[in-house]
């Protein structure tokens, strides 16, 4: 012990005297500082925290660096003169270096998280966070600079001379996040997809973002605590047996070392392969088309009417949140009409059915045609009956529900629905909202380690029961839920700021969806606003960062228009709020992309022109109009696409230069173009251009 404790005084008097140490503390100072500052005072911790994960990448460098210095100074050379005179000195010495390593990266990383917690104390940032602030920084300060440095004491254990600095370097971008760049690079040349292999190298955050969500906070799981920790074992490993291969009786304790680590590895792999996963959540815009371009069923529309429907009255709901999803669901149905022998609902595709049967136990065959399910019952002779249905699996790349954080809303089948309809739309990259409004009985069981909200009343501890007349919602994670002015508003923690500016918007948000049900004439339709949700959604639809389902309201909780004015134009709203009302109509959604967004736009600009606004060349019509002729006129543009839809805008323009000053000519052509969409599926562009042309009469 001794001669462990004399190797590391000897080390720390070498790091301390070098200027090299000081260099880096001041610079992890000046780098943390202006980042946190620019986050924290609007409470935002956890955006301080991934904007500081960068910070990972440049101390691995430094810690290797540190590592190999410590095995090749002159001063080191001395020390390892003196400790040579001892017996087990090669030990000692090793051991101690792991020790400085340790030391020093705890140093830097508790310099970082008292940087942090000074910061939540001068500008009142709930305490919430800290505990994840201690997560964060020991999984990506911590742990990361630790490996970084005893793999530098392993170069400097076999390289003496300058080449190990390049070495070294070469190591950072292949442990790093740089090596996303490299292994993309590699992936083009060699036509073999090793992004994954990077990912497993990588001992820093590859995309910080990806790690921090508003909603549900950090998703800091264990399986990349596992995984950190098999990294350390592995050049802890390689580190032994460098100094074993030194030492005289290294047979004897090869032979205990060698087991060992199998046993201790075999261990931690299969932990972390069984290990919870990190919530997948895409933040992308493509992220819907990316993730289901492969499923045929999304390549074209639900046909409801091929299908015999069923109406469901009540659903008592159970459901296990681990890893993923596992639910239990008794619903009661009726068949509207004579055919009592089969009938059809919505479930999303990746939800894998282990049981479906009746109250009575009977089991009943089905088939899946993209998110429909069709159940058989040969023999049936009720028309009212109960099932039972039980299923698993991991959500969407939207919505998710595991440990980490719960994200179920009304609108997407993640229980049995009656309407029937493809969730997503990867054609539009968009989601097909459902929308049912009828009062229905729900009872759901839950428990769940985070704060949780269900739009359906509280009845006790795991449990809500109650009537809906806009399906169920479930959320869980880093929320806070108050009701002010008979509006209920959930939200994430970190976006207070914004919280605070939502009832604010609901007099703005009610009179322009008023005004569009009235324009388009769009029936069962209200401008009511009861509840209010503040989530990341803005992937789930292009142009999108609202959603409206029945009262319901989901607005994106990254989205521009939450300001301190609170006085927002019209047209930040418009397209958002059209498309929320129109999703709902899946022929409309399913129409060529085109058709489908130039009806949004072509709205917008009338919306925009009758209510006097000024700005009109911003709106997205004269966006699409000008970009569409800028490049149908380039000359090194070969694609007919770009001239097509230069084409297409420019019948709509014409059309409205005649008559947009005609407000009741204008909310009749709109009405009937709604229609005309709606209800014809899979319009051609010309079509669509002649229907246009009739009104120009």
């Amino acid at each position: 012990m001794k001669k462990i404790y004399f190797s590391f005084t000897s080390y720390m008097k070498i790091l301390t005297r070098n200027i090299w140490t000081y260099i880096f503390l001041i610079a992890n100072l000046l780098y943390l500082l202006p980042v946190t500052l620019s986050f924290i005072p609007k409470n935002n911790a956890g955006g301080a925290l991934a904007a500081s994960a960068y910070f990972s990448v440049s101390g691995v460098l430094f810690f290797m660096v540190l590592g190999y210095f410590l095995s090749n100074t002159e001063d080191n050379n001395n020390c390892n003169e003196l400790m040579a005179t001892f017996n087990d000195a090669k030990a000692s010495q090793s051991f101690s270096k792991i020790i400085v390593i340790f030391v020093t990266a705890l140093s830097v990383s508790l310099l970082g998280f008292l940087i942090y917690f000074i910061e939540y104390l001068i500008y009142k940032v709930d305490m919430y966070f800290l505990a994840p602030t201690i997560k964060y920084i020991l999984l990506y300060y911590f742990l990361p600079f630790t490996i970084s440095g005893i793999i530098g004491i392993i170069i400097g254990n076999l390289i003496k001379s300058k080449l190990a600095y390049i070495l070294l370097v070469l190591i950072w971008c292949f442990i790093t996040s740089i090596n996303t760049v490299i292994f993309q690079l590699i992936t083009n040349f060699l036509l073999i997809d090793l992004k994954q292999l990077g990912v497993i190298l990588n001992i820093t955050v590859s995309e910080p973002h990806m790690h921090y969500n508003p909603l549900y906070g950090l998703p800091i799981e264990k399986r990349r605590f596992i995984f950190m920790g098999i990294y350390l074992f592995i050049v802890l490993f390689i580190l032994t047996i460098q100094n074993l291969l030194q030492y005289e009786k290294r047979n004897k304790y090869l032979k205990i070392v060698i087991p060992l680590f199998l046993f201790i590895f075999t261990s931690l792999g299969w932990m972390y392969k069984h290990s919870s996963r990190i919530i997948y959540y895409d933040l992308t815009s493509d992220s819907i088309r990316h993730y289901d371009s492969g499923y045929p069923p999304y390549k074209q529309a639900i046909n409801s009417n091929s299908y015999n429907k069923i109406n469901i009255s009540s659903y008592d709901i159970n459901l296990d949140i681990t890893k993923d999803l596992s639910a239990s669901v008794t619903f009661d149905i009726n068949f509207p009409n004579n055919n009592i022998s089969q009938g059809s609902f919505t479930l999303y595709h990746n939800f894998n059915i282990t049981q479906l049967n009746t109250s009575q136990g009977k089991d009943l065959s089905f088939k899946r045609e993209g998110d429909i399910v069709t159940f058989y019952i040969p023999d049936n002779k009720e028309k009212n009956l109960t099932l039972n249905i039980e299923y698993s699996g991991f959500s969407s790349p939207i919505f998710y529900a595991n440990s980490n954080g719960i994200l179920l809303p009304s609108f997407f089948p993640w229980i049995p629905q009656e309407n029937l309809f493809n969730a997503y739309n990867i054609n539009n990259n968009s989601l097909n909202i459902n929308y049912n409004p009828k009062p229905i009985h729900y009872s759901l069981k839950l428990n769940h380690p985070k704060s949780m909200y269900c739009n359906i009343p509280f009845i006790d501890k795991g449990k809500w029961e109650g009537l809906s007349n806009n399906g169920i919602t479930v959320m869980a994670g880093d929320i806070n839920t108050i009701t002010s002015s008979n509006l209920v508003m959930v939200y994430p923690k970190v976006f207070q700021e914004q919280a605070d500016s939502l009832p604010d918007y609901k007099p703005q948000l009610e009179k322009l969806f008023g005004d569009i049900i009235e324009d388009l004439a769009l029936e069962n339709k209200s401008a009511e606003i009861k509840n209010m949700y503040s989530i990341p959604i803005r992937s789930t639809m292009s142009n999108t960062t609202i959603i409206k389902n029945g009262n319901e309201i989901y607005i994106d909780s990254n989205n521009g228009f939450i300001n301190k004015t609170k006085q927002v134009p019209p047209r930040v709203f418009l397209i958002p709020l059209t498309t929320a009302l129109c999703s709902e109509e899946e022929t409309l959604t399913s129409q060529n992309n085109l058709l489908y967004s130039s009806f949004l736009f072509s709205y917008e600009y009338w919306y925009l022109y009758k209510s006097n606004e000024k700005k009109l060349e911003y709106s997205m019509f004269m966006n699409m109009l000008n970009a569409s002729k800028a490049m149908s006129e380039d000359k090194n543009n070969k694609d007919d696409i770009s001239k097509r839809d230069y084409e297409f805008y420019s019948c709509l323009n014409d059309f409205f230069s005649k008559h947009i000053t005609n407000e009741k000519f204008m909310k009749n052509f709109f009405r009937d173009y709604y229609k005309y969409l709606s209800t014809n599926p899979n319009l051609t562009i010309n079509e669509v251009k002649d229907f246009i042309k009739s009104k120009d009469r």
